[in-house]
């Protein structure tokens, strides 16, 4: 692949694909990509066609976790059937919008040849991958939210359904990164600890997900982990 600078207002040269006729994928075919043969999709991205591509996953993205962020609600019902939708999607978007500039900077120290406009559609590609996931386990977390009471163990269950899905959307960054000439991956490591150090944080700023709450969101200040020692120590009162 021909060497560009990452700042350069032109795309990366396409990675080879076999097979490739050119032609744009649509919003399907970017799913069924994302899926099932990734490097189509960054071949996508990298011919100029970031835009329509981030557009297409952010749309995916935004549907997923409004159905996966549903079912989390059904474990109170009342308003946690809008609330908790809402605050899903809002969280995992504000996150990556705050995360995009730490992004692009460890991309241009790994070596890729991404600009920033590919930079945010394979982010938005991630977070499409990482709702996708999350929606196939929506009916896993509907069916322990319809057997159990204890916020705690639901709320463990959702983090360790976050964790599969998460490390999973990750691979796809490090590989479409690669396939972009990013030869260093250590730096793609520390960013992705960083994001889902912000995620978990996003997750308490804006409890209650699971409990219920007179507030739609709470005024004091939490770490992640402190929030989930209190919770731990209290069974879950303390996200009510």
């Amino acid at each position: 692949m021909t060497t560009t600078n990452a700042s350069n207002s032109q795309p990366p040269t396409p990675p080879a694909i076999p097979n490739e006729n050119g032609e744009p994928l649509g919003f399907r075919g970017s799913i069924e990509s994302l899926l099932k043969k990734p490097e189509r999709l960054v071949c996508e991205i990298s011919r100029g066609r970031a835009g329509a591509t981030a557009s297409f996953m952010g749309l995916a993205a935004l549907i997923c976790l409004a159905a996966y962020g549903l079912t989390a609600g059904m474990f109170s019902w009342g308003d946690q059937l809008w609330a908790a939708p809402l605050k899903i999607m809002l969280g995992v978007f504000f996150s990556a919008l705050i995360c995009l500039p730490s992004l692009f900077i460890f991309s241009c120290l790994s070596g890729s040849e991404a600009g920033l406009a590919e930079t945010g559609a394979i982010l938005a590609g991630t977070l499409g991958l990482l709702a996708l996931l999350l929606l196939g386990f929506a009916p896993v977390s509907w069916i322990f939210a319809q057997s159990t009471d204890s916020i705690v163990f639901m709320g463990l269950l959702h983090l360790f359904v976050w964790g599969i899905a998460f490390r999973y959307a990750m691979g796809f960054l490090h590989r479409a990164f690669g396939l972009l000439n990013s030869s260093r991956k250590h730096h793609l490591v520390i960013w992705s600890v960083v994001f889902a150090l912000v995620l978990l944080q996003m997750s308490t700023t804006l409890r209650p997900i699971l409990g219920t709450s007179d507030r739609f969101l709470q005024t004091e200040k939490k770490s992640f982990f402190t929030h989930w020692g209190d919770c731990l120590k209290t069974g879950g009162k303390a996200t009510k």
